[in-house]
């Protein structure tokens, strides 16, 4: 004799990832992996700032332990030490590049031309 309940089966429910909606019923945050997601193009452009100037800080991280590796294994090689040390600092030239075009176009999008949609 079966028991009540046994051998069926639930259907699953369809739940959308949306958390906000607007008041024309359009999706205004969706919920991710990663987290909560803006769908406005504004947003969406933020969080891809975010995630590239994140990701290019690991990669400059990583190419100083590399370099630094580079110049502890020179062993009194002039030219080894000379490569680590043009690395290094190509390496912080590049990440002072990389902050200051952030900020340069903080102060263009922001200060100078009113960008809706780009705040401090």
């Amino acid at each position: 004799m079966l028991t009540p309940g046994f051998g069926q089966c639930k259907q699953p429910t369809q739940t959308s990832p949306c958390i906000t909606r607007d008041a024309e019923g359009r999706c205004q945050e969706i919920n991710t992996a990663f987290g909560v997601i803006k769908t406005s193009p504004e947003g969406f452009i933020e969080i891809l700032f975010g995630v590239l100037l994140a990701a290019s800080g690991a990669i400059a991280v990583l190419l100083l332990m590399r370099a630094g590796y580079q110049i502890m294994t020179a062993r009194g090689n002039p030219e080894g030490i000379k490569e680590g040390r043009e690395k290094i600092v190509a390496v912080i030239l590049g990440l002072m590049f990389l902050v200051f075009s952030v900020v340069f176009l903080e102060v263009i999008g922001v200060d100078l031309l009113r960008i809706p949609g780009f705040s401090r």
